[in-house]
């Protein structure tokens, strides 16, 4: 009799213990996973704010837009003294992620990575649309989504460029958001 009290006892005990952990483990994950969404946005908005504020300085008044048929190196490029032409064409290296600067109706001023001469608006994030325009608002603004090309979760972020106070453009940063995984 005693025995059957005694197991019945460890029994309870334990699955209690179990459904405990099993609830403080997912409360742990998902405090985790905040934290590090956290971490990586806060990181992220002071890349973009240093970058878009390095850009407008370097602008000096002249005009983010290329002129109709002009390719990479027409344009901008050709009145781009060296410190902004070399920081927009390592801009991919300096943000540590994707990056893009791009105008009110989302044309693809300049990219990153300037590799290729077709910008297309299929290469930024589905979301950049509503970003872009919170942008244009005056506001710096994240968006987070899920990647299917890197199957990670991913943060956007969009800071306004301005020349003489007035916005001329949009940096879009968007990356992968790392360490989410790393404790499971």
């Amino acid at each position: 009799m005693k025995n059957k009290i005694s197991i019945k006892l460890i029994v309870y005990f334990s699955a209690a213990l179990i459904v405990f952990s099993i609830i403080i483990g997912n409360i742990f994950m998902l405090l985790f996973k905040n934290n590090a969404v956290e971490i990586h946005k806060n990181e992220l908005k002071r890349r973009a704010l240093t970058i878009a504020d390095t850009i407008s300085e370097l602008m000096d008044g002249s005009s983010l837009n290329f002129g109709p048929g002009m390719g990479r190196h027409g344009g901008m490029m050709m009145g781009m003294q060296g410190g902004l032409g070399l920081y927009i064409r390592n801009l991919d290296d300096i943000a540590m992620a994707d990056a893009w600067i791009v105008d009110e109706e989302l044309n693809l001023l300049i990219t990153g990575s300037m590799s290729h001469m077709q910008y297309n608006y299929t290469d930024l994030p589905q979301d950049a649309g509503i970003v872009v325009k919170k942008v244009f608002e005056g506001q710096t603004t994240f968006s987070e989504g899920f990647s299917k090309l890197l199957e990670t979760p991913t943060l956007t972020i969009g800071t306004p460029i301005t020349s003489d106070g007035e916005i001329i453009g949009a940096l879009l940063i968007h990356s992968p958001i790392q360490g989410i995984n790393d404790a499971t």
